[in-house]
């Protein structure tokens, strides 16, 4: 019976161990398991925040972009000659703040179809264009600062021709130039209908 006894207990103890062994194994698969879990869940949320961030930033650029251009004014192009009696109270404006004169200053009395000097035809209906030709007179620096000074100005215009000559050199050495500026000022016309 003590041997019996004793058989059993072997029996059952390599049976404890077996289970245990057993048990072991699967608690080592489940945490293996939970671990990739884990991984895999951080892994989405790292990626989720990137993309929480991502989109913030763009929702704040988008309300910069908004907002700039609240603040930026629409350009409301004359529709008449006015545009060039407003040219011209840009340039004397323009040209009095940085010591230039106007030697002259011509504008057609028509209005033109608008035609770029880029192209040989448009397909741009809705505007004219009327030629003007201004003649300034001053040092280089002024010179090119009031006519870079015209942006400033709400008035749709394009250069056709620059043309810079010297002048005169002062006792200094500073030269004193004539600039002959070709430009067409952009009117509003009324769009055809077809």
């Amino acid at each position: 019976m003590i041997t019996r006894t004793q058989n059993g207990r072997a029996k059952l103890w390599l049976s404890l161990r077996r289970g245990a062994a057993v048990f072991g194994g699967l608690y080592l698969v489940g945490a293996a398991f939970l671990g990739i879990q884990i991984v895999v869940k951080n892994a989405e949320s790292t990626s989720a925040e990137h993309q929480t961030r991502t989109s913030r930033e763009q929702i704040r650029t988008t309300t910069r972009e908004i907002d700039k251009a609240k603040s930026m004014t629409a350009s409301h192009a004359p529709s008449d000659l006015g545009a060039v009696a407003k040219l011209q109270s840009a340039v004397e404006s323009s040209a009095a703040k940085r010591n230039c004169t106007i030697a002259e200053f011509r504008a057609s009395s028509e209005i033109q179809p608008f035609l770029t000097r880029f192209a040989k035809t448009t397909d741009v209906s809705g505007w004219g264009q009327v030629e003007t030709q201004i003649t300034l007179s001053g040092h280089v620096k002024d010179v090119t600062a009031t006519l870079s000074g015209l942006l400033d100005y709400d008035i749709p215009l394009e250069y056709d021709a620059l043309e810079i000559t010297r002048d005169k050199v002062d006792e200094a050495g500073d030269a004193r130039v004539i600039a002959h500026v070709t430009l067409r000022v952009l009117i509003r016309t009324t769009k055809e209908t077809a």
